[in-house]
């Protein structure tokens, strides 16, 4: 289990970026309490995760794409 902050600084995120991603429904919303801070269990951080590699994947393909473009 993770809080907010801890995710904020092990992923370089801000809290604003989870609270988004939560209200548009891209990652679970924490539904656990660890004192006043809310906590992302194991599952949940997988999930985050997951999906910044993916966003990670999403940009490099567009970049080469990019370059692609500017070599032709």
């Amino acid at each position: 289990m993770m809080t907010t902050q801890d995710l904020i600084e092990k992923y370089g995120l801000s809290r604003q970026t989870l609270n988004n991603w939560v209200r548009r429904n891209e990652i679970p919303a924490p539904n656990i309490r660890k004192g006043r801070q809310n906590a992302w269990t194991i599952d949940q951080i997988k999930f985050i995760d997951d999906k910044l590699k993916a966003n990670t994947i999403e940009q490099l393909e567009f970049f080469k794409k990019f370059e692609n473009l500017i070599d032709s």
